[in-house]
This record gives C-alpha cells, structure tokens and sequence, in this order.
C-alpha cells in the first residue's frame, strides 16, 4: 500500500470523539441505563403535560369542574416531577411519579364520567404502565400494573355494585396486562436489533474484526493503562488484487484476520482499520517486538489455508490506552520506515 494512502488525517484525527460511541440511535437505552431513565422521565411528562392542559380545559363543561381540575394540575405536577428527576437519581423517585400517575388519572377518569354517559373505562392507564414497560424491569412493570388495578378498582367499587366492580376490575388488569406483555415484548426485539446495528457499527463486515470505531470504544473501556500497539501491512497487496481478483484478495484479507491474534496472549485486541491495515494491541508488559515478529513468520509461513504468497510489515509503538491516535501515528511512522527498508519486517517506533 503506497505512504500517501494511509491518511491519518481524516481517520485519526477523530478517534477522540468516537471513544465513546453513541451508536446509531444514542447508546442502546438498556433498562436501568441513564439514557433509559432519560427516556422513562422523558415520555412521562410529554403525556402527562398535554394531558394535564386537556384536563384543565375540559374543566368548565364536566359535571365535576373540581375534580377535574385537580386531575390536570396532579397531571402538570407529575410532568413537573419527572422532568426533575435527573438520570441516576434515586429510583424511589421515579416509582413515586409512576405511581401518583394512577390516582391522577382515575380521578380525571370520574370527573369525565360523573353525571353524564361517557365511559372512559382504564384505557388512560395505558400511558404510565407502557411508559414503565418500556423503560423499567419486568418486576417495575409489574408492580405498576398491580398499584393502577388498585386504584381504579377502588374507583370502580365506589361507584359500581360490587359485582361491576369485579368484572371492571378483571377485564383493565386484562387489558393492561396485554398491553404490558406486548410492549415488554417489543422492548426485547428493539434492545436486541440495536445491539446487533451497535455491534455492526463496530466490526469489519469482511473480517469480523474491530474496525477503528471498535477499537476506540474497547481502548476507551476503564482507566487509562499501559500497553503496545501494531499497526500491519500487507506488503504488496495491491498486486494481489490486481493479478488473482478481488475476490482472492478479500479471501487472503479473512485468513489475515485469523493468523493476527497471537495464541499466547490471553488479553489483545485485533481491527482491521484500513484496505489492508490491521492493528493489534497488546498489554504494556508484553514483548510487542516479539509479538510481532511472530505475527510476520505467521504471516509468510507457507500454509494450505494461505490464498497466495503474502508477507507483512508491521510498526511497534508503546504508549497508553488513552492516546490511540498518538499511538498509531507513531506506529505509523515506525511502519513506513519497514516498508523503506525493504518490507517484510518489524520496526519499533523510538521511544
């Protein structure tokens, strides 16, 4: 690969933004993330503000303005009260808005019902139990369900014979918890196909390797510690390509890919950062040197699983895990001094 194609300033140049990738939707809001409490905080009060506004406008043309009243402004104060509750705050605080959603919205439901023929029954329930499906655990969800059945079949008993009540009572729980299974469901299918785009956004498609993305996210894991990294190149690869097809050359790439991570080291990451790029980083305290060198006679051992004929270059540099980009232009560096001795060997950066 010729020096000018290997441009550092483009790719580089941005590890340190994406160290902590935000993937393709933000983070994957796993339950109990502070991105899933942003979330829970935030879809409570986007229903429970508007919700809250309807009920205070509805007031005056009810049979009971006061009680209707009061369920709009206990609805702007949940809405208030969620918003307030920041990611990481106590979880009490985020079961106690939940919870004051039920009496709220039951009393909205009598004002709209008393005196007058409507029947809005508990699908306004629905909001705060698919908010907590959504965003909470199953055993959040499920007490949440119960705390609403609560409510309302207290409302139902006081206003319905006891028999009504019952039948009420049964059939919301029936509803809400179909609604509840379904949405938990759907939360299961959402967190498993943004984990799957989350960890293509972090793979080479051809190899399966990291790609440079991947690799800043693994390096940005914990606390910065020591450690060496290889930057390989194939040697020649172009004429592989041009002479047997690209299709033996994305084959010779996927065997690379398997002859790079070194069966000595148990900890290592391996990416494929460019055409025919790759990386290996190992802890500080390993021989890089070494490492490398064994990866080159890996790499130009005859082998019935080698495509064609190949050798590799490889840079060593040695640094910390938080300086990715300082690392690769050092390893840079100390590769195209190997490709201008004559390929096939191993440089180590200076120190």
């Amino acid at each position: 690969m010729a020096r000018a194609t290997r441009t550092r300033g483009d790719g580089t140049r941005h590890v340190p933004g994406e160290v902590a990738p935000r993937g393709l939707l933000g983070t994957p809001p796993v339950r109990g993330s502070l991105l899933s409490q942003r979330w829970d905080s935030r879809g409570t009060a986007l229903m429970a503000g508007p919700g809250g506004l309807v009920m205070l406008a509805l007031a005056p043309f009810v049979q009971a303005p006061g009680l209707m009243a009061a369920a709009g402004l206990g609805a702007l104060v949940l809405a208030a009260w969620a918003l307030l509750t920041r990611p990481g705050a106590p979880a009490w605080l985020r079961a106690g808005y939940s919870a004051f959603a039920a009496p709220v919205i039951v009393a909205g439901t009598a004002a709209a019902e008393h005196g007058s023929s409507l029947e809005v029954g508990s699908i306004a329930l629905v909001a705060p139990v698919l908010v907590v499906a959504l965003a909470r655990s199953r055993r959040e969800t499920v007490l949440q369900l119960l705390f609403a059945e609560l409510v309302y079949g207290t409302y139902l008993a006081w206003t319905l014979p006891w028999r009504s009540a019952v039948v009420g009572v049964v059939v919301s729980a029936a509803v809400l918890g179909v609604v509840a299974v379904f949405t938990g469901w759907l939360r299961l299918v959402l967190d498993d196909a943004l984990r799957e785009l989350e960890s293509s956004a972090h793979r080479d498609p051809l190899t399966g390797l990291l790609n440079r993305r991947g690799l800043a996210a693994a390096l940005a894991r914990g606390d910065a510690r020591p450690c060496a990294l290889l930057l390989a190149d194939l040697d020649h690869f172009k004429e592989v390509n041009d002479v047997f097809g690209h299709a033996v050359g994305d084959r010779t790439l996927q065997w690379v890919a398997t002859v790079l991570r070194d069966p000595a080291l148990a900890e290592q990451l391996v990416a494929r950062i460019g055409g025919e790029e790759f990386v290996v980083v190992v802890p500080g305290a390993v021989d890089a040197a070494a490492v490398a060198e064994r990866l080159r006679r890996r790499t130009a051992t005859p082998s019935a699983q080698r495509p064609v004929v190949l050798t590799v270059s490889v840079g060593v540099a040695r640094g910390t895990s938080d300086d990715l980009p300082g690392l690769l232009s050092r390893a840079d560096l100390a590769l195209y001094r190997a490709k201008r001795a004559g390929r096939d060997r191993v440089v180590v950066a200076d120190a």
